[in-house]
């Protein structure tokens, strides 16, 4: 049972991927959702503008659900546009379930997504839900487990944990300056060191990396499935970043009529933190690690 005075809203944002949309649409529809806010980005280039039309016309043409549509007239990029989503749908709502359009989710995905939002809605150390999995061999008898690490593969989160979001270029270069807490912000795994420093450059642009940012200020916790509640699609190098590579993904593996297990405290796992670490790793450190030896024995031997 569901407290009706707790808003949890449904969030899809999109651009110009027709056939990835309409299928999360579809797993959407099968998850009997009542209402959903779309965000369809304007048009960055021409030779987007097929795949762009034909989005539009399928959202325009949804009629299984109360539909919001914000159709952007100029291009956003993904970043601006999640943050500006997210962020003016949480002013009437007190929790939201976000999707890209390369996320299907399961039957199960609503329902995961709700029981996790109601059963954690006063936990303010809890800050993020991921309904995506990573591929783990230390499991328990649990459907769950905490880690600080935010996942955006179908996520959600809370009006007063939202608010806390922080975009400070100054603070993320203080601590990208500072050993000790760039160590403490790569503890859940190396290579969001290198995000951060990438996002400070320019390199990058990414909401996730800020938010990352803002639930280790506040040292918060984030909620992760063992078994995954998304379908990722987007391996096919058709997104925003060109993404061909599937090593993270996990295929959804749970009987449906199963309620969820929750945890009885907030430990992080010391073994799940050790295999997150070896799938977060900075893949260059090796050869980082070559360059400042040959560096040293120059400095040494002067050659």
């Amino acid at each position: 049972m569901y407290e009706k005075d707790f808003k949890i809203a449904v969030i899809l944002f999109v651009y110009n991927r027709p056939e990835h949309t309409e299928r999360v649409l579809e797993g959407l529809r099968k998850n009997n959702i009542d209402k959903l806010y779309i965000f369809s980005d304007g048009l960055k280039k021409e030779e987007h503008y097929e795949g762009f039309k034909k989005v539009r016309t399928i959202i325009n043409d949804i009629d299984w659900c109360k539909c919001t549509l914000h159709l952007h007239e100029n291009n956003l990029g993904l970043a601006k546009s999640v943050i500006f989503g997210v962020t003016k749908v949480l002013e009437e709502n007190d929790a939201v379930i976000v999707l890209e359009d390369d996320c299907v989710p399961t039957q199960k995905f609503y329902y995961y997504m709700r029981e996790c939002l109601t059963k954690y809605k006063d936990e303010k150390k809890v800050m993020h839900v991921t309904g995506g999995a990573i591929p783990l061999s230390n499991k328990n008898d649990e459907d769950i487990y905490f880690y600080p690490y935010p996942g955006s593969w179908g996520w959600g989160t809370w009006k007063d944990r939202w608010v806390k979001f922080e975009d400070n270029t100054e603070e993320y270069r203080k601590l990208l300056n500072n050993r000790q807490a760039r160590k403490n912000f790569g503890k859940p795994g190396s290579i969001f060191v290198e995000f951060l420093d990438k996002q400070l450059k320019g390199e990058v642009d990414s909401w996730l990396i800020r938010w990352y940012y803002t639930i280790y200020k506040n040292q918060g916790l984030c909620i992760w499935p063992f078994n995954s509640y998304i379908e990722n699609i987007g391996f096919d190098g058709s997104g925003v970043h060109k993404v061909k590579s599937n090593k993270f993904e996990v295929k959804p593996n749970y009987k449906s009529n199963e309620q969820i297990i929750f945890p009885t405290n907030y430990k992080v796992d010391r073994k799940i933190i050790s295999e997150f670490r070896m799938l977060f790793h900075d893949s260059s450190f090796p050869e980082k690690l070559k360059s400042k030896i040959k560096k040293l024995k120059r400095k040494v031997y002067g050659s």
